[in-house]
């Protein structure tokens, strides 16, 4: 059983590192905590509309942060739902292993496309900011 929230281990320095040095959108540690992270990561992803499986995991977040954290419990078994139903398996509804692996392949792609933000060049903070913007009004519109 799945007692955390992994990452892909290369966006530990490729984005979070980052994020943290420049303090970008205040999603840096210790000014926002991980989960925040995590959930605009996910938020990118599933945007993007598709997961990425993580390579090598590396541990982000203990399960014990996520059930403070009703919201972000809600937000990423909501993804599992979504998911099994596509597969017409509802019947797996409290797998929570797969509603951590859905949430992590997610938010893996939005690492991912956080990384080709950075690549390279200095973070456009204005490209994070529209983008928070654009997730943020999706969350709460249905």
């Amino acid at each position: 059983m799945a007692d955390r929230l992994f990452i892909d281990k290369k966006y530990e320095t490729a984005v979070i590192d980052k994020i943290d040095a420049e303090k970008i959108l205040g999603l840096n540690f210790p000014d926002c905590e991980r989960m925040d992270l995590f959930l605009f990561a996910m938020s990118l992803g599933v945007n993007a509309g598709y997961r990425t499986p993580l390579n090598a995991k590396k541990g982000l977040i203990l399960e014990t942060a996520l059930n403070n954290r009703p919201e972000a419990k809600a937000a990423i078994y909501s993804l599992s739902i979504e998911e099994l139903r596509k597969m017409n398996q509802e019947d797996k509804l409290d797998d929570k292993d797969f509603a951590f692996q859905v949430a992590e392949e997610y938010a893996n792609t939005g690492f991912g496309i956080m990384e080709k933000w950075f690549s390279g060049h200095v973070p456009n903070v204005y490209q994070f900011i529209k983008e928070m913007d654009d997730q943020y009004e999706q969350l709460f519109e249905e």
